[in-house]
């Protein structure tokens, strides 16, 4: 109740309607929740693509450029054939041109369904011109468990 009253600008608080900063905040986190929520090309604009392990396999067979943007360490214990990593904190346009065009296939993985890197580089690359961004949110745990090759 709370929430659809925030968006006339007031909330109640302790049985007493008051205007609030509230309202403005709540309104600024559901616009950014509803900006990152599109995960595919089904609504006709330019979004990445979220993928599961086998397209994933998929689109590795077909040479599509993996990057990694889990930490060094990480990376240097194993990771999908191929693929570059780009740790997320150096994660720029300049570090990925060198190695993606911006329309070649990216698939962009991390750690799993509870890293959030991978997503947040995903709408990076989006946001810098890239076509086709495959945003593979199960990642590295989920290549490794369907028992793909890796490299270490």
């Amino acid at each position: 109740m709370s929430l659809a009253l925030a968006y006339y600008g007031v909330v109640l608080v302790g049985g007493v309607m008051r205007k609030t900063t509230f309202s403005l905040m709540m309104m600024a986190t559901l616009f950014v929740v509803s900006a990152c929520a599109t995960t595919d090309s089904s609504n006709g604009k330019s979004n990445y693509k979220m993928i599961d392990v086998t397209t994933a396999k998929s689109l590795h067979e077909q040479n599509a450029v993996f990057i990694d943007v889990r930490l060094k360490n990480w990376f240097d214990e194993g990771h999908i054939p191929g693929a570059v990593n780009l740790p997320y904190n150096n994660f720029n346009a300049g570090s990925l041109a060198k190695v993606a065009n911006k329309d070649q296939g990216v698939v962009i993985y991390c750690y799993g369904i509870h890293c959030h890197y991978s997503n947040m580089a995903s709408d990076r690359a989006l946001f810098w011109g890239y076509e086709k961004v495959y945003y593979f949110m199960q990642g590295y745990p989920a290549w490794e468990g369907a028992g793909y090759s890796i490299e270490q």
